[in-house]
């Protein structure tokens, strides 16, 4: 992993950091944040690893402003977390070589946790959809083009 949030790792702010190359396999991360609650992940770039940002578990945290592209699957994965914000990231080229665990998650964003907000997210030339959000509160605004899926985008509605 890059950078590794695990069991009440709370309260943080990770921005402004480059984080590529962790592409070893599906679980080789850029960042974890798991079972850890109320963290802030900004500005980052997390590209060219397994998956681009995992949110695994948690309560209160937010995913804002971050670049995740060419990952193997999802640039950004939200799993069993509630009370989540995913706002104003870019999502593309994600998802064309996920692993075992994971065959489903190739999407730009998806999330599999309840009470998480996407909002104002921009999707693009992912293997599958642009956003998968089927439990997800759609914020709004979201974006998608170029994605695998026809449908661009499940659980928000995107233009």
């Amino acid at each position: 992993w890059g950078i590794l949030f695990s069991a009440d790792v709370n309260k943080n702010v990770v921005a402004n950091n480059r984080i590529f190359g962790h592409a070893i396999d599906e679980l080789s991360t850029g960042i974890v944040v798991s079972e850890s609650s109320g963290n802030s992940l900004r500005n980052n770039d997390v590209s060219d690893n397994g998956i681009g940002i995992w949110i695994e578990s948690g309560v209160d945290n937010v995913v804002e402003r971050n670049v995740s592209s060419y990952n193997k699957s999802a640039g950004i994965f939200v799993q069993f977390a509630t009370q989540t914000s995913i706002t104003l990231n870019t999502a593309s080229r994600n998802g064309f070589a996920p692993g075992p665990r994971f065959p489903g998650v190739n999407d730009g964003i998806n999330t599999a946790g309840t009470r998480v907000t996407v909002t104002k997210n921009r999707a693009s030339f992912n293997a599958d959809y642009g956003i998968e959000a089927v439990e997800a509160t759609d914020g709004g605004r979201n974006r998608a083009q170029g994605n695998g899926n026809p449908s661009q985008c499940a659980g928000v509605e995107c233009r």
